[in-house]
């Protein structure tokens, strides 16, 4: 009958060792991140303010609205749009004066992740101006 030399066996017992320990050391590393980094995936809004009154600025998508923040008048203020409404294409900025009844919207804007609008509110809807890039 064979029995194996001891060097053969720790050798061996090494090897299975490492092979275990490297292969728990491989689950334990972060995931990859197939959505890109934050500034790729967010969509960043500005908004100037040209109204007389202070606005609350709104992303909406269907039933669904959030609010982004608040702008003075005469200011330019800069947000990010959420994740869950920077995947659609029926997305729009609503700005909401401060004591005033009128609401004033952008229309539908087809937006993805990573890229910019800008907005300039003014008090006549016509005049106002968006841009996207």
């Amino acid at each position: 009958m064979l029995t194996p030399k001891k060097g053969v066996v720790a050798r061996g017992t090494l090897f299975g060792v490492s092979v275990l320990v490297c292969a728990g050391c491989a689950t334990m590393s972060p995931s990859p991140r197939w959505e890109g980094t934050p500034t790729d995936t967010e969509i960043s809004v500005e908004v100037t303010n040209l109204v007389w009154n202070d606005i609350t600025i709104y992303s909406a998508i269907n039933s669904s609205k959030t609010r982004l923040g608040f702008v003075t008048t005469g200011t330019t203020g800069r947000f990010k749009i959420p994740r869950h409404h920077s995947h659609s294409s029926g997305l729009e900025l609503i700005a909401d004066p401060v004591g005033s009844r009128v609401v004033l919207k952008s229309g539908r804007i087809n937006v993805g992740p990573g890229q910019a609008i800008r907005w300039t509110v003014h008090e006549n809807a016509g005049i106002s101006s968006l841009t996207i890039w």
